[in-house]
């Protein structure tokens, strides 16, 4: 089987188009952004925001929402 004929046969993963997750909180409502701020600055559960950003349409998973809580949220800086 040919290269061609093999990438012809596959369903293509999303390319690298930055962090799904920060295209999603750039669309929130200021509202539901500070709420997702707040939520993470109270310390509760990562993987519950995650949840219920899921039923809200974040299209990510638990682990790429894990990385951008690691590599992309802003420092505390208080």
């Amino acid at each position: 089987m040919s290269l061609q004929q093999r990438l012809a046969a596959v369903q293509p993963s999303r390319g690298n188009t930055g962090c799904v997750t920060c295209q999603y909180l750039e669309g929130l409502p200021e509202a539901d952004r500070k709420a997702f701020d707040d939520w993470l600055a109270a310390g509760y559960s990562q993987i519950q925001l995650w949840e219920i950003c899921t039923e809200e349409g974040l299209t990510v998973g638990d682990s790429g929402f894990r990385n951008h809580l690691r590599h992309h949220r802003p420092s505390d800086e208080s």
